[in-house]
């Protein structure tokens, strides 16, 4: 059976912790940072969120030498987390059930935080590339916390002592600090997109960020549902791919919106100062219309702008008609298919258009 197969009926342990645990911007933010990581490597992946563990990402996902990492996330605002937490609330033991039930693919168990882990007086691991929690323990030495987290991994797992794969099991430190990771990863999203559209704005890469958040934000609270049976549902339901994060950045850089108070100045030309919306509510709904407008692949934006294009009003109408007029033309036209799309965002579809042509001529 393939992995992807065999991923797609694994039913997890539990339901991970999400109903429990406050801790779904950290997790989302990490996921974000092993994203970037491997889109960085032009490595082809898929990330699963809270499924089977806080995020999944299975790489090479177009070749036969897939592994899946399970990634377990934990963030503490103090100091170190100790190994004797580790033990105590039991993470490896549930990491565990992943590899015992995969056992016969590639795979890594992975206990990743913002601290590290303590395993005693000076010794840390703080390591943010991968450590091995075998080879960690022979290093140190320490046999009898060795013989205790195999004891505990076997009894939990109903497994031998002599049949757990403690070679599967790594430690690794974010580099994400709790108060900063956002500006953090703009900064790593921003490297790489800008080698791929080298005109990106730093609004774009606001967008952008904040498209994938909300991506992933979606995927993380859907719950798991028992009949998914197949790869593709199980993908559409909890996945986000190197291809998606690809084609959010590809749309984004087709739009490239302007700056909030650039647009507003062109959007107070054309409505009546009765209609206005002050510039709080603009910004807000601008964000949403950023929103919407990648979720539909920008091509509905697209189709108004053409439609615009060759609007027989454009020589006649008067500023403070601009918005109200045109916006009833792009919903009487046939080939407007989206009709909610407009009546949401026709006043921020036209003062885009208008800002594209008063900047270049052209929109």
């Amino acid at each position: 059976m393939e992995l992807e197969e065999k991923l797609s009926k694994l039913k997890p342990r539990e339901f991970a912790g999400s109903e429990t645990y406050n801790r779904f911007g950290f997790q989302i933010a990490v996921a974000i940072e092993l994203i970037l990581k491997l889109a960085d490597n032009q490595e082809e992946f898929i990330a699963l969120m809270d499924h089977l563990d806080d995020v999944v990402i299975i790489n090479d996902t177009d070749s036969s030498n897939k592994t899946i990492f399970f990634y377990q996330v934990k963030s503490h605002n103090k100091n170190h987390i100790t190994i004797n937490t580790v033990l105590k609330e039991e993470w490896l033991d549930k990491m565990y059930y992943n590899i015992k039930a995969l056992q016969s693919y590639e795979n890594k168990a992975i206990l990743m935080t913002n601290t590290g882990i303590s395993f005693g007086k000076n010794e840390y691991v703080e390591d943010l590339e991968l450590v091995s929690l075998e080879e960690y323990l022979n290093k140190i030495q320490n046999t009898d916390l060795q013989d205790k987290i195999i004891k505990q991994i076997a009894k939990s797992n109903n497994v031998s002592e002599g049949e757990v794969l403690l070679n599967k099991m790594y430690i690794q430190k974010t580099v994400l600090v709790l108060d900063d990771y956002d500006n953090q990863l703009k900064g790593k999203l921003h490297e790489f997109a800008v080698n791929l559209y080298p005109n990106l704005t730093a609004i774009s890469i606001d967008t952008i960020f904040n498209s994938i958040k909300i991506e992933l934000d979606k995927k993380q609270k859907n719950k798991f549902n028992p009949t998914i049976r197949t790869l593709e549902k199980l993908y559409a339901q909890k996945g986000f791919s190197s291809k998606g994060l690809k084609r959010i950045i590809s749309l984004v850089n087709d739009v490239q919106f302007p700056k909030n108070e650039d647009l507003y100045k062109v959007y107070e030309t054309l409505v009546p100062s009765d209609k206005m919306k002050n510039y709080v509510l603009f910004g807000k709904e601008i964000e949403e219309f950023k929103m919407d407008t990648i979720k539909t692949s920008s091509t509905t934006l697209e189709l108004c702008f053409n439609i615009l294009d060759v609007s027989p009003l454009m020589a006649t109408i008067k500023n403070e008609e601009f918005i109200e007029k045109l916006g009833q033309y792009l919903l009487n036209d046939k080939n407007v298919n989206i009709k909610d799309y407009v009546i949401n965002y026709n006043e921020y579809i036209i003062s885009l258009y208008a800002f594209k042509r008063l900047n270049g001529g052209k929109r």
